[in-house]
């Protein structure tokens, strides 16, 4: 029983951290940042917020 709850946790493990890889390079393959495709389906945010929020989660800054 022990050892069939390990591989089940163990599974569960492996498809959390494959769920996170396959969000994290989705993201990172838009062809814009996050910030901007977020900010600009608002047409009330000007460009001074958009770049606040750049320079806030690091997206201003080369690979």
């Amino acid at each position: 029983m022990i050892r069939y709850l390990l591989q089940r946790i163990g599974q569960a493990l492996l498809v959390v951290w494959l769920a996170y890889t396959a969000v994290f390079l989705a993201v990172q393959l838009l062809p814009s940042d996050p910030v901007t495709i977020f900010l600009t389906a608002d047409s009330a945010v000007d460009q001074s917020a958009i770049d606040a929020m750049k320079s806030q989660y690091g997206y201003d800054q080369p690979c």
